[in-house]
């Protein structure tokens, strides 16, 4: 009786402490079919809902509603997209309530990203470059380093079985418990069908829906051409991204350095302990 008791604690601590790994390498392996799939995926179309309700009590309050479609189109290493929609937007800040219509459009050609907004008759524009690596890959690694991430149960979606996948940052701001992102993944194809992300109470902040998906679609290259509409302020990001590249070589530089001076600390060999008196070890770098 006390062998079989044993054996069958002895089994219960083994699940409990191999089911964090296994669940890992359930993500990892779900996280590569999605890769692959999505590096066979040529072109799609589809059209999409997003709606946000923010409540912060009386400070701020803001409720939106936006409707659009979406292309996505493959160009060598890099891809093509086009976005138009239309959002209805109500926002309560000190009691004040202010409700905005606006008309966007954004564009990538493989190389540039535009982003054009119409406010009120005002026209504004965007302008950046895509960043190296900044494809389908990259994105799903980014998710996995900066998330912990579950797998929930399969859900179907328009007919399309999808992975289900929570993910809640690693990193909170200081004081704050974070809150949780679901995804759902379109096994077939490896496109988030579904979004939504909760506060740390469970409250849904977000959500975004993406429906009538079709794949592998011809679209005219024509569509991920853009021009500057006459009248329209254009803002170069360009600038602000060069800053933010030399910051994080600035940084990078750093850590390097940082970790550099730590490697030589370890190696240096310890000096003798004179009697009575005991030298303090060197503390690490964080």
């Amino acid at each position: 009786m006390k062998r079989s008791a044993f054996v069958a604690a002895f089994v219960a601590a083994f699940v409990l402490l191999n089911a964090p790994a296994a669940a890992d390498e359930e993500v990892d392996k779900i996280l590569k079919e999605l890769a692959d799939g999505a590096a066979k995926l040529k072109s799609y179309t589809s059209k999409m809902k997003m709606t946000t309700d923010l409540d912060y009590g009386e400070t701020y309050k803001q409720k939106a509603e936006s409707v659009g479609t979406y292309e996505w189109a493959r160009k060598g290493e890099t891809y093509c997209m086009r976005s138009e929609s239309k959002s209805k937007d109500a926002t309560t800040q000190d009691g004040k309530t202010t409700k905005t219509t606006t008309m966007s459009t954004m564009v990538c050609d493989g190389e540039w990203f535009w982003a054009l907004t119409e406010t009120d008759g005002k026209k504004t524009v965007m302008k950046s470059r895509v960043q190296p690596g900044h494809d389908w890959v990259a994105a799903l690694k980014q998710m996995q380093k900066d998330n912990k991430i579950e797998r929930l149960p399969d859900e179907t979606i328009d007919g399309e079985d999808c992975y289900v996948l929570k993910l809640t940052p690693k990193a909170a701001p200081a004081g704050q418990k974070p809150g949780h992102t679901l995804s759902h993944y379109q096994k077939s194809t490896a496109i988030n069908v579904k979004m939504e992300t909760f506060d740390a109470n469970g409250k849904r902040m977000m959500s975004a829906v993406t429906t009538d998906v079709k794949v592998n679609v011809d679209i005219s290259p024509q569509r991920f051409e853009f021009k500057v509409p006459e009248g329209a302020e254009v803002i170069d990001a360009t600038q602000f991204e060069q800053q933010q590249s030399a910051n994080e070589a600035d940084q990078t530089e750093e850590d390097e350095a940082a970790e550099e001076t730590e490697k030589a600390d370890e190696t240096k060999p310890e000096k003798k302990e004179k009697k009575g008196l005991k030298l303090p070890k060197r503390p690490k770098l964080p």
